[in-house]
């Protein structure tokens, strides 16, 4: 496998399970080499940022 090869993450955002508030968050050029806790950061940083998610997301 090479070192640059990259993915494109589809990830289920959960706001509220009762009401089934989910959005789709959409992750483009993610390593394949990448962590599970760089892939929970890059989430993050990408929900706070979104202009198309509606707050408050928590993390647990």
């Amino acid at each position: 496998m090479e070192e640059n090869e990259t993915v494109t993450l589809v990830i289920r955002a959960i706001r509220s399970f009762p009401h089934r508030n989910i959005r789709t968050l959409v992750l483009k050029s993610v390593p394949l080499s990448s962590t599970g806790g760089q892939l929970l950061e890059l989430a993050k940083q990408s929900v706070s940022s979104s202009t198309i998610l509606p707050p408050p997301f928590r993390f647990i």
